[in-house]
């Protein structure tokens, strides 16, 4: 014959949730994540106020709305120099462009210009030795003095053309390089700014504010606070399920009488709250792990199955004990329901296993087993 108890506990998963918890008395400033989304450890979740109102507001507020004010303004102004460096740049590019295509052009006709230079040179002291020897006449001479002199100054004009144009294209790559690096001065001066800003701005908020964030990477299971909402000490603020891959557990909390007889491997059966077992049956489980000290209050407190246990205040030490249900799903009618976090379990032990006459004579037992330790 068996001698059987019925043991509370609840569903839970392999990893937990983890409860987020508020550090220290404020209201929500922020909020920056919602139920169901997926968060990666050290992702701001929450920003809490932690500042002293005046009767001119709170203080660090208006110190941060200032502070975000210089650093909007700084943006705007680095944008517009930026905007003015590209255009002003992309001017004088332009400018140097025109100016290398005119030289090319005036290097083109100032070979032109020395060939016929070279071509009149030679004509003009042909022409001086035909003179001398009397065959053409001083004004064909002059004549042909003329185009050469002519030609001497379209060289000579397209030479100093040249020349002021290279200084010209110069001046422009000298002009190019300055103004890039006046603008890069400039750009660097509001970025210094920005930053002396950005770091007024994180002392501030360091000082007045919280940064609540994901200890884990997972999804967000509940939020439990919103903006503007006042938190004390120690307030559940929200849950979080971290990423890896879940294991459905139910956890028992055993009476310190009855630990004795259980181990590991011990088959158990299950019935859930939400699911009465005069219509959904029994289910079978088997218990992986139990613990080798009692559970705390603080621990205990963390799952809502042993509140009564804390309430009734009787003494007895209870252990945690995990069961492994044979599956985490429960079938109903071609619908398949999965097992939730928190979710009221009960479980039947088998503690002893003896024959009727020994249940029968216990007493006797007692008994004697009282005169022998005298």
């Amino acid at each position: 014959m068996d001698r059987r108890t019925n043991v509370t506990g609840e569903a839970t998963f392999n990893p937990r949730f983890i409860n987020i918890l508020s550090t220290q008395p404020g209201y929500v400033a922020e909020r920056y994540v919602e139920p169901g989304q997926k968060v990666k450890k050290g992702q701001l979740i929450y920003l809490i106020d932690v500042n002293k109102v005046t009767n001119h507001g709170v203080v660090s507020t208006q110190s941060r709305m200032l502070l975000e004010d210089q650093r909007k303004n700084l943006d705007q102004i680095i944008m517009k120099t930026e905007r003015n460096k590209d255009q002003e740049l992309e001017h004088i590019r332009s400018q140097l462009e025109q100016k290398k295509i005119k030289l090319k052009q005036t290097k083109d006709s100032l070979s032109n210009a020395t060939k016929g230079l070279t071509a009149a040179k030679k004509s003009f002291e042909s022409y001086n030795a035909y003179r001398k020897k009397g065959w053409i006449t001083q004004d064909q001479l002059n004549y042909q003095a003329s185009l050469y002199y002519q030609q001497q100054n379209i060289y000579d004009s397209l030479l100093n053309q040249k020349e002021q144009e290279t200084l010209l294209i110069k001046s422009l790559e000298n002009d190019l390089k300055s103004k890039a690096i006046e603008f890069e001065n400039k750009i660097s001066e509001y970025e210094n700014s920005k930053s002396n800003v950005s770091r007024s701005l994180n002392e501030v908020e360091t000082n007045g504010f919280i940064a609540i964030t994901a200890p884990v990477d997972g999804f967000i299971e509940t939020m439990s606070v919103s903006v503007g909402q006042m938190l004390a000490a120690h307030d559940a603020m929200a849950q979080i399920i971290p990423e890896a891959e879940k294991k459905a557990l139910v956890v028992l909390w055993v009476p310190g009488s009855g630990l004795p007889y259980i181990n590991v491997n011990d088959k158990v059966n299950l019935r859930y709250s939400a699911y009465p077992y005069e219509r959904f049956g029994q289910f079978s489980g088997k218990i992986v792990s139990v613990s080798a000290v009692p559970a705390s209050l603080q621990e205990m407190g963390n799952y809502r199955s042993a509140e009564h246990l804390l309430k009734a205040s009787n003494g007895e030490n209870y252990y945690k004990v995990f069961v492994e249900p044979a599956s985490s799903v429960i079938t109903y009618e071609s619908k398949s329901i999965a097992l939730t976090e928190g979710l009221l379990a009960e479980a039947t032990l088998f503690l002893e296993n003896r024959p009727l006459y020994q249940w029968v004579f216990q007493p006797y037992y007692k008994i004697k087993k009282a005169l022998q330790g005298r």
